[in-house]
């Protein structure tokens, strides 16, 4: 729970900028989420699962997956074993959309060595999505909606593509090279260089990985 009460407060900083009205109240509302958050995510995977695929869950275990676009940013922090937490929000003015949620992913198939599909076997939401709030801050009316995630599914019927940062760059479609600069990345000439998850769809909006430049 930890880690998902800072993951909540530091996406509220990258999404709304420190200074402005609506930050105070975006992490009241977020830290109430997360004081609140399922903890399963932490403690189920604190035991070790037998699995071929381990090498990756350990891979991805501390790693951070961010989707930006104009108004909307959604990330997912990972734990062991595929267990993850995640935050969305979206906006426009003093409408705001968001949502908590956290799952664990598993591997189902390896495409090759850089290259993992994935569906979702367990997903909940720390929030009521539809649930409404509205506060008035120094004077301005502000909306906050709990929604759904834009991004997953939810359901095991879902698949997902995982690509390793050496995937090679000619490999990948011109669609995900597309969407990932919508983040703000840039493939490498020869290889991806970071990790990226997207939908089993060419043109599904892809989550790269948060790196310190």
């Amino acid at each position: 729970m930890f880690k998902k009460f800072l993951f909540a407060i530091s996406l509220s900083l990258i999404l709304t900028g420190c200074g402005n009205k609506m930050v105070q109240n975006s992490n009241l509302e977020k830290n109430s989420f997360s004081s609140n958050s399922n903890e399963k995510s932490k403690n189920q995977s604190n035991k070790k699962e037998n699995s071929p695929y381990q090498d990756i869950y350990d891979l991805l275990d501390g790693k951070k997956l961010y989707f930006q676009g104009s108004s909307w940013f959604e990330a997912i922090y990972f734990y062991e074993d595929g267990y993850f937490d995640g935050a969305m929000k979206m906006g426009n003015g003093y409408e705001v959309d968001q949502s908590l949620y956290n799952g664990k992913f598993e591997i189902t198939e390896k495409i090759d060595d850089q290259t993992y599909r994935l569906k979702i076997i367990r997903f909940t939401y720390d929030i009521k999505p539809g649930e409404v709030s509205k506060k008035n801050i120094d004077g301005t009316d502000f909306t906050f909606k709990n929604a759904k995630t834009h991004i997953f599914q939810g359901d095991s019927s879902t698949s997902y593509i995982l690509y390793l940062p050496d995937k090679k760059t000619d490999d990948l479609n011109s669609d995900l090279l597309k969407n990932v600069k919508l983040s703000g990345k840039e493939a490498g000439s020869d290889k991806l260089g970071f990790i990226a998850l997207r939908k089993d769809d060419k043109k599904a909006d892809t989550l790269v990985e948060f790196t310190k430049k």
